[in-house]
């Protein structure tokens, strides 16, 4: 296709204006891929867009195209219409300056700027955008056409094809990584079910210049709603849940946080039109599907037209936004996505507290105290605790440390109990910043119980499991001594006990892959040289999902996706 994209100048267009559709313009050329748009003023004001197809684009399909434009137009207002020359006809044939004919329409001219020039953008906006896509997908059905059954490279079901074809015209080492990791990811949770997902005539590009934006007034003119979807042309009969995915890939690519950015427009989606649990469970590796897809179809189309600008608009911020979205681990992801539907995020979640709350009774205690009767005091590390100190210094191991123990002396206590899901101060360090991958917020709600006591305190297994993980994580600030060991509900759901801040010296009786026992002692606390520079402790973490993890986990989460991280833990 872009060895025949056609370059009318302005005055060209202004004369086929004139010929097909009785109109004087002043002609503004419009970005394109493989065809070419330009945008005609009459009497200074946007009135419509003359479209010049490619000359190997078939009739048909344009036909289709059109077809299916008239169809969206009777229910959905976000989307141009076909404009009929002064014969009524809707399609003509004109020679081009590649010495061959092009077929030439035109639509109405839309309000609004493209999405990709707005700097900010407002969680608004993205539900916005999600409700449209929506609107737009259930406009489009009962709509079929064969001309849109065709073999495409856009199509979301070709992608893996697509990706190996042309990855090797990727030169950034970065990003290959990235997509290593991604199409490893896709394989494992995609894949599998793609042909359990539903198809019907999409759209297909609904990228950031393909949507307009604008509206307000005055000091409100803030551009924050979508005043239309653009351009037809890649329309295809392909993955109908595949429609949110491409506006999302698009609308992550630079975001700050991109997650929220697919929270938002998924949640805007799902009030105008339900996504069930397959659908759902494809959102997210169908959506950087698409970004691979744009990365090596750019690579592969700009050796073809280097002088194309409009063909490499998105490599500088996939090449930016690839390795990020990488970073952020599938489940977590797809558990974000199901938060915005009011899902839980790891559907696992609910079997397991079921599980554990039925058989509460029969766990063995984890540092020989039974604190279900024995004197314990919960401690307040939260926000506005006179134990957190707003100079970091003063939260450094020594001086807290001695906070904590004259709390505990002050109770006569042997244990004291550090809360679940409690925002702290004290990870307000740079050992907290952005270290999932998924946002650029600190990490600082508490997502395990924390368990005060004395260094060389003896430390149990819970329950008869496996351990997976034995490790000694002698960062700053990390766990020291770590231990992660696998368990399993009565129905065979799998979750594990993370038990962190050990002694790793203690280690000599367990091993990977090696079987424990309820009550068999595994490790005891370690000293503040071994376990990561804290005061002695346990932090005990239960987890449903170890999001591929497999040496480490995150004890800590971010404020913005905290219901994902209780589901995680």
């Amino acid at each position: 296709m872009t060895d025949h994209v056609p370059a009318l100048s302005p005055a060209d267009a202004t004369r086929i204006t004139r010929e097909l559709f009785g109109l004087e313009a002043v002609a503004t050329p419009l970005p394109s891929e493989r065809d070419q748009n330009v945008l005609m003023h009459v009497h200074a004001a946007p009135r419509l867009v003359l479209k010049v197809a490619n000359a190997n684009e078939a009739r048909a399909f344009l036909e289709a195209q059109q077809r299916a434009m008239q169809h969206v137009a009777a229910s959905c207002e976000l989307t141009p219409k076909v404009v009929p020359m002064t014969d009524g006809s809707t399609l003509a044939t004109i020679p081009g300056a590649d010495g061959r004919e092009h077929l030439a329409w035109a639509i109405s001219a839309m309000p609004g700027t493209p999405l990709g020039t707005l700097a900010h953008r407002t969680p608004a906006l993205w539900r916005e955008l999600g409700g449209g896509v929506a609107e737009l997908t259930t406009a489009l059905e009962g709509f079929d056409d064969d001309a849109l059954h065709r073999e495409f490279h856009w199509d979301l079901a070709q992608g893996r094809d697509v990706i190996e074809r042309y990855r090797g015209l990727l030169t950034d080492p970065v990003v290959n990584v990235a997509l290593d990791v991604i199409t490893v990811r896709f394989d494992q949770h995609v894949a599998p079910i793609m042909d359990g997902l539903a198809r019907s005539i999409v759209h297909g590009d609904l990228n950031d210049y393909n949507v307009l934006v604008g509206g307000g007034e005055g000091l409100f003119a803030r551009g924050q709603h979508v005043t239309a979807l653009l351009d037809f042309g890649d329309m295809v009969h392909g993955i109908t849940i595949g429609e949110l995915s491409i506006a999302m890939a698009y609308a992550m690519l630079d975001a700050p946080d991109p997650l929220s950015v697919a929270f938002e427009l998924t949640r805007g989606y799902h009030a105008a039109r339900p996504i069930g649990e397959l659908e759902l469970q494809a959102v997210w590796g169908l959506a950087l599907l698409r970004l691979c897809m744009s990365a090596v179809l750019a690579a592969k189309q700009q050796g073809v037209a280097p002088d194309n600008a409009y063909l490499g608009v998105s490599q500088g911020p996939l090449a930016r936004t690839l390795p990020r979205l990488a970073k952020v681990p599938f489940a977590f992801a797809t558990g974000t996505l199901r938060s915005a539907c009011d899902l839980e995020p790891i559907p696992t979640s609910a079997r397991v507290r079921d599980f554990l709350a039925a058989n509460t009774a029969t766990f063995a205690n984890v540092v020989g105290v039974d604190l279900r009767t024995a004197p314990c005091v919960v401690l307040d590390l939260g926000v506005g605790s006179a134990l957190v100190a707003g100079d970091p210094r003063a939260n450094e191991e020594a001086p807290f440390g001695a906070r904590v123990d004259a709390e505990m002396k002050a109770a006569g206590v042997k244990v004291a109990v550090g809360r679940y899901d409690e925002p702290r101060l004290v990870y307000a360090t740079p050992a907290f910043a952005n270290g999932d991958g998924t946002t650029t917020e600190h990490r600082t709600v508490h997502i395990g119980l924390d368990l005060f006591t004395d260094a060389g305190t003896p430390v149990f297994a819970t329950m008869d499991g496996t351990v997976t993980v034995v490790e000694n994580h002698q960062i700053p600030l990390d766990y020291g001594g770590t231990l992660i060991i696998r368990h399993e509900t009565d129905d065979g759901t799998p979750f594990h006990l993370l038990y962190g801040h050990l002694d790793p010296a203690s280690f000599d009786a367990v091993r990977a892959e090696r079987r424990v026992t309820k009550g068999q002692q595994i490790a005891t606390l370690g000293a503040p040289a071994v376990n990561g520079g804290w005061p002695p402790h346990l932090h005990l973490q239960l987890i449903t999902d170890m999001l591929d993890e497999r040496r480490n986990f995150a004890g800590v989460g971010t404020p913005t996706r905290r219901d994902v991280w209780r589901s995680v833990s």
